[in-house]
């Protein structure tokens, strides 16, 4: 390396040792051959201080600085794209050179891109010392690809990469469902993921908070038949956040929040069964409870059809009309009163009434949401790509008088599009959200609307 004395061993910085892939990058530095004189660790202000252990020892953390690169001869960067833009050139003017692992210089013709077991030459040409690394999906196929096209001289490659959703961040990532009573703290129901199944309740409550502490989040209630399929369906305000959510069941609550069952909070009102409970309280209007019920309602009623059981549509009072809440309970104010604040829009079922057809090729966004609480994954047999990954698909096409409209709307993924569209295949939906498949062979397949956990 430029500048290294002759018998001194090269000192390495480790830029993001505190984050997930600079955890690893100690562990593999601890347990390689060790060549290293001095390992510096490296991360932000917040992180300044920490002491980590690396090759045996406990080293501490310095803060990211341009002086912390002084003496240092080469840089592992394991930060965010705007990390390493901002930093590795500062990084490289101190005459450091800068491995740096994000996308930042990937596409600079002046960076090389290096695979080591396929052009290692190519880090010696560093007009900017620094040296990007492609991304795990390339590391993990460019060694085999290369001997491949050593052999054969490969012209062209057409690949498909189905990358880690936990790229795109919490907010991208999680289209959690979960049971009211399970979010009340009241029960142990699952929840579940759309598109990958079922997840227990403590995990339904973690996610919930996590989710909760970020701004991106968005709150929906789904209003369940007792079939378990959606009848209703309700989304907060943006910024509208719910109150902090109760305890699971078993712990000791918070004040001013119901108590877990069999616990004890505070007195005054009833409470879930098997406990006392806050008083002040009001049961959500016009639906039943979380106990057997189908949530809450602010509304009429669904279209054309009678309301959710329990219930006979808008209320004002302090329970459901046509009965008081199951078992004395209030729950949680702040929580229900936060549901009621919920405008309900009610799935068509049965012969569609047609209230929210529109006649642009395109549903609006409210019918778009709609069809996708009713099918949560794509409709075609056996797919469980979610809903909110696929077309929103006329099933009798818009230019063959097909209605957009909730009879004639559901997820279809672009795979399956192209099934339906192949010769011999035909798709009919004889109820809105239930689709009927007839293939070639002439066997049939139904799928039916979503059934959530309740």
């Amino acid at each position: 390396m430029p500048g290294k004395q002759e018998g001194r061993r090269p000192t390495l910085a480790i830029v993001g040792a505190t984050g997930a892939v600079g955890t690893v990058m100690l562990d593999v530095v601890s347990t390689r051959d060790d060549v290293w004189g001095e390992i510096r660790l490296v991360a932000s202000a917040r992180s300044a201080g920490k002491r980590l252990r690396v090759r045996r020892q406990e080293v501490e953390v310095a803060e990211l600085t341009p002086e912390v690169f002084d003496g240092v001869d080469l840089a592992m960067f394991d930060v965010p794209d705007q990390v390493s833009a901002q930093w590795a050139p500062v990084a490289a003017d101190r005459g450091v050179v800068v491995i740096d692992k994000s996308g930042a210089f990937r596409m600079d013709d002046e960076v090389p891109l290096v695979v080591p077991e396929v052009n290692p030459g190519q880090a010696a040409i560093r007009p900017k010392g620094i040296i990007a690394v492609p991304n795990c999906t390339t590391l993990s196929l460019i060694v085999g690809v290369a001997a491949l096209h050593r052999a054969f001289g490969l012209r062209e490659l057409v690949l498909s990469s189905y990358q880690a959703a936990s790229g795109a961040g919490q907010a991208g990532t999680i289209n959690l469902t979960v049971p009211l009573a399970t979010w009340l703290g009241l029960t142990g129901q699952p929840g579940q993921v759309a598109g990958y199944g079922h997840l227990d309740a403590a995990a339904c409550r973690d996610l919930v908070a996590a989710i909760a502490a970020g701004p991106g989040a968005r709150w929906h209630l789904i209003i369940t038949g007792p079939d378990g399929t959606a009848i209703g369906y309700g989304r907060a305000r943006k910024g509208n956040p719910p109150p902090d959510h109760p305890p699971p069941p078993g712990g000791t609550g918070r004040p001013g929040g119901p108590p877990p069952q069999g616990g004890t909070g505070r007195s005054g009102g009833p409470s879930p069964p098997g406990g006392t409970g806050q008083s002040g309280g009001t049961w959500p209007p016009g639906g039943p409870s979380p106990f057997g019920g189908t949530g809450l309602s602010g509304g009429t009623g669904p279209p054309g059809g009678p309301p959710p059981p329990g219930g006979t549509g808008e209320s004002s009072g302090t329970g459901p009309p046509g009965g008081p809440a199951p078992s004395g309970l209030t729950g949680n104010a702040g929580q229900l009163r936060w549901l009621a604040g919920i405008k309900i829009s009610w799935l068509e079922t049965g012969t569609c009434g047609h209230a929210r057809e529109t006649f642009a090729y395109q549903p609006s966004a409210a019918l778009r949401n709609l069809i996708k609480i009713r099918n949560a994954t794509c409709t075609f047999p056996g797919c469980r790509r979610t809903a909110r990954r696929c077309d929103d698909d006329h099933t009798v096409p818009y230019d063959q008088g097909g209605r957009t409209c909730e009879c004639n709307l559901s997820p279809l993924c672009r795979r399956h599009h192209g099934a339906k569209q192949a010769p011999g295949w035909h798709l009919l939906q004889p109820t809105p959200g239930t689709l009927t498949w007839t293939l070639p062979s002439g066997r049939t397949y139904t799928t039916e609307p979503c059934q959530y956990t309740t």
